[in-house]
C-alpha cells in the first residue's frame, strides 16, 4: 500500500512538469476535476500519464480522497515558506546549459537547511540531476575533457543514485568532483561504500573518535609504514599495521587547526598544513557586493514571486488557468 501511494505521488507530480505547471498546483490537480481536464490534452505526449489521470478519475471518492490526503502530506514541504516560492516558480532564470559550458566553472550545490528544512535535499537533488543530463549532453559534442568543477557540501544529504553516477563515470561527464562532509559517520552504508570505492584524492582534517579508524584505513591505505627506532644498519624496525593504524588514527584525534593528513593516488599520505584565511576586508565586500548584483540579475524578487503565487491561487478560486509560459529553461 504504502508504494501505491509513493507511486501516485509520483505520477501526480510528473503530471504537473509535464504540462508546465509547479508542485504548488498539487492542491487543485488532485481536488479539481476541472483543472485536470484543462492539462489532459497537454499530457498527450506521454501516455502513461494519460492513462495515469484516467485511472484516478475512475476512482471511488474514498479511495481518491485516501491519495490525496497522503500525496498532500507527501508535498506538504514544497507548498510552504521558502520552499514555495522556489519550487512554486513556473520558469527558472538560470540557463544551466549555458553555465556549464564555460571553462573551468565552479558549480555550488549547498543546502540551506535553515529555510527548506527537509526539502533541501530535493532541490540539491534536481540540481545535481540535472548537471548531470547537461554534462552528458555536452560530452557527446566535446568529448572527455575536465570543464566543470561540481563542489557539493554536506552531500550526505544528496540521493545515492546521483552521487553513484557522479563518482563512477565523472570522467565522461567532463567533471571532477569534491565532496565535503562533516564525517563519515553521517553517511548510509551504501553512500559510504560509493564514495571509499571511487574516491581519488583524500584529505581529513581533526578527527572525531568515532571517524578515526576508518579514515586511518582509508589514509595509510596499503602500508602504513611506522618505523619504531632506527637500526645501526640504516634498517627500520617497524610497528605492526595493526599498532601503526591505532598510532595514525590517535594523531588524527590530535591535529592542531589548518593541519590535515593528504592522501594523493599512488602517493603515501603526509602531514600538510594549509594556509590562513587572509582577512582582507576589502576584498571581502566586493566579493559579497558582486555576488549580490549577480543575484539580483539571475534571480526573481521575492515579492514578485509571491505575488505571482497568489496571482495564480486567486485563477483557481475562479476557475479559470493560464497558459504555460513560454521559457526553454522553464524547471
Amino acid at each position: 500500500e504504502a508504494q501505491r501511494f509513493q507511486e501516485h505521488t509520483f505520477y501526480a507530480a510528473w503530471a504537473l512538469a509535464a504540462a508546465g505547471w509547479t508542485a504548488a498546483e498539487i492542491d487543485p490537480f488532485l481536488t479539481s476535476p476541472p483543472f485536470r481536464a484543462h492539462l489532459y490534452p497537454k499530457l498527450a505526449p506521454y501516455p502513461d500519464l494519460q492513462r495515469w489521470t484516467k485511472r484516478f478519475n475512475r476512482l471511488s471518492n474514498a479511495r481518491r480522497a485516501d491519495l490525496t490526503a497522503s500525496t498532500l502530506s507527501r508535498m506538504r514541504l514544497f507548498r510552504l515558506g521558502e520552499t514555495a516560492l522556489i519550487f512554486g516558480q513556473r520558469r527558472s532564470t538560470l540557463n544551466l546549459e549555458r553555465f556549464l559550458q564555460l571553462p573551468k566553472a565552479l558549480f555550488l550545490a549547498p543546502l540551506s537547511t535553515n529555510l527548506l528544512h527537509q526539502s533541501g535535499a530535493f532541490l540539491a537533488a534536481a540540481l545535481l540531476l540535472a548537471s548531470v543530463d547537461a554534462l552528458l549532453a555536452r560530452r557527446q559534442k566535446d568529448g572527455f575533457h575536465f570543464k566543470l568543477r561540481i563542489l557539493a557540501d554536506e552531500f550526505q544529504r544528496y540521493p545515492t543514485a546521483a552521487l553513484e553516477r557522479l563518482l563512477a563515470e565523472r570522467r565522461g561527464y567532463g567533471a571532477s568532483l569534491t565532496l565535503i562532509t562533516q564525517g563519515l559517520s553521517q553517511l548510509s552504508p551504501s553512500q559510504r561504500a560509493v564514495l571509499l570505492n571511487n574516491i581519488g584524492p583524500l584529505a581529513a582534517f581533526r578527527l572525531a573518535a568515532t571517524e578515526t579508524d576508518l579514515l586511518a584505513a582509508e589514509l595509510f591505505y596499503p602500508s602504513p609504514l611506522l618505523p619504531r627506532q632506527q637500526r645501526s644498519s640504516g634498517d627500520s624496525d617497524l610497528y605492526p599495521r595493526r599498532e601503526a593504524l591505532a598510532w595514525y588514527a590517535d594523531q588524527l584525534k590530535k591535529l592542531p587547526p589548518r593541519h590535515f593528513y593528504l592522501r594523493l593516488p599512488r602517493q603515501q599520505a603526509r602531514l600538510t598544513q594549509s594556509p590562513p584565511f587572509p582577512q582582507n576586508q576589502p576584498a571581502l565586500s566586493n566579493a559579497h557586493r558582486r555576488l549580490s548584483e549577480r543575484l539580483q540579475a539571475l534571480g526573481r524578487p521575492r515579492r514578485q514571486v509571491a505575488a505571482d503565487l497568489a496571482a495564480r491561487a486567486q485563477q483557481f478560486h475562479q476557475g479559470t488557468f493560464e497558459q504555460r509560459p513560454r521559457n526553454r529553461w522553464s524547471a
